[in-house]
């Protein structure tokens, strides 16, 4: 379908030729009318307004109510025209059953031979992006044409990260993006890469045949699934423009009453309230000893639990007071980087020499001679069982009823340098390694998903569990996220690979 500057709706049709809806009345326009045929494969209108068409026997131009006609004789590759687009110089790109076509605004019609290691000519769809160059999907694989770099091609298959050779489908969208359909899939392509956009499902798309990006900046997939539409999902960011204390974010977190508390390096801590920002830090009010905030934890008895840099320690409001712990108070001094309150109410504090525990108004430290394997725990989280749990960069571990057990790639792990940990609500745990991908733990066995399934990184430095069944996860190169179902889709063999969505600064993120 085109829709035309005179206000024309043209519709192909596969057999019946070229039908107009102009004003309320059908017109219809096959090959006894000058239609080069009646199989109908796109219909395209130029800027000049005239109205370009490929059918299974050559290419028509339709202007001023006379068509003219392009065959093999003067110069196609093939009389199967699928795809036409007009660049920003005027010329005309034309895919047909065995390469691909330009046509010069001075008449001229040039040939392209398929760069090789892509044995199949059948081009199916041209997309130029806003920096000119000219996208090619064909069966075997997506090329791009740049006059830039000497007038070549460059291809791209599944080695990049591309769902399938098969391309179907091409467009750009407001934000730079360009988005490829194939038999297998719909991708992205940012920073040179391919990433997969799955269904609400979090399901591949089942063989995408068209793409189309709307007024409103939405992209429209019709595959055989049906037709979906995918709304951008952007990032917005707080900032020292906005009322922020300082710019660089150590920790977040929303209490029991729904508030939000931001802490800084440098600027204190913040609260962010529909009406704006409430900073609390150094100064008359004593809230903070210290401004360089690295941890946050919310207590059932509304406390909330603040740990500092250096010897700034440990800070507890409740009920608009304050109470400040230091070495003084048996705290370990060092840089407080994890709080972790666990069911019975005591604070597990992770610091840079070592483990401590506040219990019953005293602390009591673990260091390296302990079970946990040396001062590096970088997180902490608590199951459905009770059990508390440990990340370091020596293993997993688990306090269970007063007893310490260590796990390692002895006991399956997929690496020993832990960062990461997530219980969900199925009582699962999630194990970001460094470099190791993604683990699970249930029912005693662990699996790995790494970049090798489709992992987006291999890097994990932070997860979190939405309502809808997605891991969020955070990684060195953005956000990305993963649904759970397709985790165990993968386990059974019902998909081979992973379709993560990731998230950068296209997305509205200041930074990676």
């Amino acid at each position: 379908m085109c829709a035309g500057k005179d206000g024309s709706l043209w519709i192909g049709i596969d057999g019946d030729g070229l039908i107009r809806l102009r004003d309320g009345l059908f017109s219809q326009f096959t090959r006894t009318n000058g239609l080069a045929g009646d199989k109908v494969r796109v219909v395209y209108e130029s800027r000049d307004g005239s109205l370009w068409i490929g059918t299974t026997d050559g290419m028509s131009c339709y202007r001023d109510g006379r068509f003219r006609t392009y065959s093999v004789r003067d110069g196609l590759l093939s009389d199967m025209v699928r795809s036409i687009r007009q660049d920003r110089d005027g010329n005309l790109w034309i895919a047909t059953g065995k390469g691909l076509n330009r046509l010069r605004p001075d008449g001229t019609m040039d040939a392209f031979a398929m760069p090789n290691g892509l044995p199949n000519d059948s081009v199916r769809v041209i997309c130029q992006d806003r920096g000119g160059r000219i996208w090619v999907g064909s069966n075997n694989g997506l090329l791009w044409y740049d006059w830039f770099w000497g007038n070549g091609f460059c291809a791209y298959t599944t080695k990049y990260g591309l769902s399938d050779t098969f391309v179907s489908a091409i467009c750009e969208d407001d934000g730079g993006n360009l988005w490829v359909g194939t038999y297998s899939g719909l991708n992205r392509f940012r920073d040179g890469r391919f990433y997969s956009q799955p269904d609400s499902d979090g399901q591949q798309f089942d063989r995408v045949n068209a793409l189309f990006v709307d007024r409103a900046g939405d992209l429209w997939v019709g595959s055989q699934e049906g037709l979906t539409r995918l709304t951008p999902e952007k990032f917005f960011t707080y900032t020292r423009q906005l009322g922020l204390t300082h710019n660089n974010i150590t920790s977040v977190l929303q209490d029991r009453k729904g508030r939000m508390w931001i802490g800084t390096w440098g600027g204190g801590l913040d609260e962010l309230k529909s009406e704006g920002i409430t900073a609390y830090g150094l100064g008359p009010s004593n809230a903070l000893s210290q401004n360089l905030i690295l941890s946050l934890c919310a207590g059932r008895d509304g406390s909330l639990w603040v740990g500092a840099d250096y010897d700034g320690g440990l800070t507890q409001l409740k009920g608009g007071r304050v109470t400040h712990y230091t070495w003084r108070d048996g705290l370990i001094d060092a840089g407080l980087r994890v709080l972790h309150e666990d069911a019975a109410g005591n604070l597990w504090i992770r610091t840079d020499r070592g483990l401590s525990c506040l219990k019953d108004g005293k602390f009591r430290a673990n260091r390296a001679t302990h079970s946990l394997a040396g001062d590096g725990v970088r997180d902490i989280c608590a199951d459905r069982s009770g059990a508390l749990w440990f990340a370091t960069q020596n293993g997993l571990g688990r306090c269970q009823e007063g007893r310490f057990t260590m796990f390692t790639t002895a006991d399956g792990l997929s690496d020993n340098s832990l960062t990461a940990l997530c219980a969900d609500r199925e009582n699962t745990l999630w194990i970001g390694t460094n470099g190791g991908g993604l683990d699970r733990y249930r029912n005693g066995r662990f699996t790995a998903y790494t970049t090798r399934q489709g992992l987006f990184s291999d890097e994990i430095f932070g997860i979190l569990e939405d309502d809808r069944g997605w891991l969020w996860m955070i990684c060195s190169e953005g956000i990305f996220r993963v649904r759970k179902s397709a985790l165990e889709a993968l386990d059974h063999g019902r998909i081979a690979t992973l379709a993560c969505v990731a998230y950068g600064k296209a997305d509205g993120m200041e930074s990676p």
